[in-house]
């Protein structure tokens, strides 16, 4: 199956070079015999569908599941992580997350980003419109993807700034950051923001995207000098 997905794609070797690779491959299994420190078997049957709510993808249950409580946690700093994301979320220690409201779905990124996945997400949305009080982002899982999604008519643009850009993240330790754009139709569709402050910067772009700014809209705020916010310049070319 590895074999079939990489054949004649942009950057798996040709011809003859193809031919050689596979062979050295194939000299690369599991030894016959072999035994393994610990084997876990998944009934898949038996699994329920699973989801985050936090904001890491470490922080997931089962959709059956309820809201951890952070004080049930002994790590400082898992505490305060988790206890920081549920605010931010705006969750409850103990809350079902099964039958809440959706407002936000997110299509892409990580493991479900890769062409195949948005020409199936596309083929289900096809002449289908988003409800008035939902918000889609659809995020190509790399720039290779975005190329093809646009080609292929599904056209998006993804841009990231980094905080270690900005003078102020520097001078406050907050090099670990980002902020990404998705931008249709030079329309600003949805923002992604990891690092400290990202419920203050957060909001400007959810206004932004509420209001189907574009680009040059969005270029002429006025973004005093010099604060966290210039972090957004880079995003608007």
């Amino acid at each position: 199956t590895t074999f079939e997905y990489l054949a004649g794609r942009e950057f798996a070797p040709k011809g003859a070079v193809w031919d050689r690779a596979v062979a050295q491959w194939k000299q690369l299994p599991t030894d016959e015999g072999a035994t393994y420190d610990q084997a876990i078997t998944l009934q898949a049957s038996e699994l329920a569908p699973m989801i985050t709510y936090g904001t890491n993808p470490g922080m997931g249950m089962s959709i059956t599941d309820r809201v951890p409580d952070p004080d049930h946690f002994t790590d400082v700093a898992q505490k305060a992580a988790l206890a920081k994301a549920l605010t931010y979320m705006d969750l409850r220690p103990g809350q079902p997350l099964l039958g809440k409201p959706v407002d936000v779905v997110f299509i892409g990124s990580c493991t479900n980003s890769r062409i195949s996945d948005l020409r199936l997400a596309a083929s289900i949305l096809k002449d289908r419109k988003v409800a008035p009080n939902l918000r889609v982002m659809i995020v190509p899982g790399s720039q290779h993807v975005k190329k093809q999604a646009e080609a292929e008519g599904l056209s998006v643009e993804v841009v990231k700034s980094s905080y270690s850009a900005n003078i102020i993240a520097r001078a406050e330790l907050m090099g670990q950051g980002f902020v990404k754009a998705i931008f249709h139709q030079d329309k600003l569709i949805g923002a992604t923001i990891v690092g400290d402050h990202a419920a203050e910067l957060i909001t400007p772009l959810a206004l932004a995207v509420s209001n189907g700014l574009t680009k040059k809209q969005l270029r002429s705020w006025v973004i005093p000098h010099p604060t966290l916010s210039e972090i957004f310049v880079p995003l608007l070319g």
